[in-house]
């Protein structure tokens, strides 16, 4: 054989080897025997950080083998990750929150139309051109399935007290509140309420729109006769604040009939003295 020939042969061998190397899973299979195996293999491959990696697969391969994901919710992260897979997300942030999102709710006692429904927000989401905004709408699901809280930041998080929550979509996913308790805090432990309000929560923008409630003063020391009712607000849960026009006040220390105003309240002490909420009335 001639050298030319011999080194024909082994560039051949070369290209080919590189091309098996570099080749990137395109489709789990459907086994759910094998796919824990698959998932393990795309993580490595995909990962900066193979170590933590594998420890996250080996830990989601208990759930899935001792039939903690019962059969039907399987065969739906299989079908969900191959579309993933389509969209050529990574690991870490988007397979790891879906991951988690699913097991979180098995946990949380919500109806399966629940999931059902949020199931459809998230697909419609990747048929979009772009996948903006989808890694924090993995994040919220998270951690409202988990917690109830649907915003967290390092500054502020928000929750709902209650479960009483669905997820709907029109042209931009939504979260659907009726009926409960919203509570604003930050990492010192300040905090603000509103009782029996209901709205919807919007995660691609970061804003709650609120329709009615009930807001006291018992943080600022007063007692429940110390309250105001509030009828539409928007929180753009970034800032940790909101304003509420035409709230009626009721105090009769203060006023001696309901007073007409608005509402200013904040996630916030003031040298450790809390001033919020702050009502202004319209007749002074």
């Amino acid at each position: 054989m001639s050298k030319r020939a011999l080194l024909s042969i082994l560039l051949l061998f070369i290209l080919s080897s590189t091309g098996l190397k570099a080749q990137k899973l395109s489709q789990f299979s459907g086994d759910t025997i094998k796919f824990i195996k698959e998932l393990n293999d795309f993580f490595y491959d995909n990962s900066a950080n193979k170590k933590d990696a594998e420890t996250y697969v080996l830990e989601f391969a208990k759930k899935w083998k001792t039939n903690e994901i019962a059969g039907t919710y399987k065969t739906v992260i299989i079908e969900t990750s191959n579309q993933f897979l389509q969209k050529r997300l990574k690991p870490n942030p988007y397979f790891v929150s879906y991951i988690n999102t699913m097991i979180n709710f098995l946990h949380s006692g919500q109806p399966e139309e629940n999931r059902e429904n949020w199931q459809k927000c998230m697909e419609k989401m990747l048929k979009g051109k772009s996948i903006r905004g989808f890694s924090d709408f993995l994040e919220m699901s998270e951690n409202m399935f988990a917690n109830n809280v649907f915003y967290k930041s390092p500054s502020y998080t928000y929750k709902s007290l209650e479960n009483n929550y669905k997820f709907e979509y029109d042209s931009i996913p939504k979260v659907i509140f009726s009926d409960f308790t919203l509570v604003g805090k930050n990492p010192r432990g300040d905090s603000m309420a509103i009782e029996n309000t209901k709205g919807i929560y919007y995660p691609t923008w970061g804003k709650f729109i609120g329709k009615g409630g009930k807001v006291e003063w018992i943080r600022a020391g007063l007692g429940e006769d110390v309250y105001a009712d509030i009828k539409r607000y928007t929180i753009d849960c970034k800032t940790g604040n909101y304003t509420s026009d035409s709230s009626v006040f009721y105090g009769k220390q203060y006023f001696d009939k309901p007073q007409l105003g608005k509402i200013n309240d904040r996630i916030i002490t003031e040298n450790g003295e809390p001033t919020y909420p702050r009502f202004d009335s319209y007749s002074k």
